[in-house]
């Protein structure tokens, strides 16, 4: 049941109960797609404000007019969190399942919470995402022995590499090397399509665009928050 305030875009009020706003329920769901295609909130933000798409717009029942103003950032984060677009409802901490019918299908929500938990991730380390050493903790031998970054200075130059119990790797090389490929995956348009063979063509245009921007940012500045979430190890072995 709604316990009272004010309602979400997509539904009415009505016997207490959410029922589904037909014109706005569209607008909820462009809100949810464009986010998984933009990937930033503030992006989204501009957008629906170039496309003046408002906030809910009701009236309160002492006859006073709410709403219908341009979405801010914090808004729509609530928007995009919110489990009442796929039938459920929060009390305080907990999560129940409402009466109402939900309008975002499960698979968009989930991709969206997900992307939203990855900026999240991002955004706590950003101030130490670079790392000397990229690779360390992703970086093992053939024995499943991790590779521990170490340097050297020579001439007032610093040496970096990756050395286990019999292997010394320069850390440039290899970190460019694993990098490198990488990025050709996830440029790979045709390849990923193809592995996905994702159901729904919105969202595998999403996931694409989502890959060859992830691409295009590990080219332009490798990070260790990035590769972390992309890699669980890599094997080297010398021929």
């Amino acid at each position: 049941m709604w316990m009272g305030g004010h309602p979400p875009l997509g539904y009415d009020i009505k016997d207490r109960g959410l029922i589904i706003n037909g014109k706005e329920a569209k607008q909820a769901n462009h809100i949810f797609e464009r986010y998984l295609v933009l990937g930033s909130v503030l992006k989204l933000m501009q957008e629906l404000k170039r496309q003046r798409i408002y906030s809910k717009c009701w009236v309160t029942q002492a006859g006073k007019k709410s709403g219908g103003n341009s979405f801010t950032r914090g808004a729509l984060y609530s928007l995009l969190r919110n489990p009442i677009y796929i039938g459920k409802i929060r009390h305080k901490d907990l999560i129940h399942e409402g009466l109402h019918d939900g309008i975002i299908r499960q698979s968009l929500w989930e991709s969206v919470q997900t992307q939203l938990k990855n900026n999240r991730v991002e955004r706590a380390n950003s101030t130490n995402a670079r790392s000397t050493s990229l690779l360390a903790g992703l970086l093992e031998d053939v024995q499943g022995t991790k590779l521990k970054p170490s340097h050297c200075n020579k001439q007032g130059k610093r040496y970096r590499y990756y050395v286990g119990s019999d292997t010394s790797l320069p850390a440039h090389q290899i970190e460019a090397l694993v990098i490198g490929e990488i990025t050709a995956f996830l440029g790979n348009q045709s390849s990923l399509a193809s592995i996905l063979q994702h159901e729904n063509a919105s969202e595998l245009t999403a996931m694409l665009a989502n890959s060859a921007k992830l691409a295009t940012k590990l080219k332009a500045n490798p990070n260790r928050s990035d590769l972390k979430r992309l890699v669980r190890k890599t094997i080297t072995h010398t021929s």
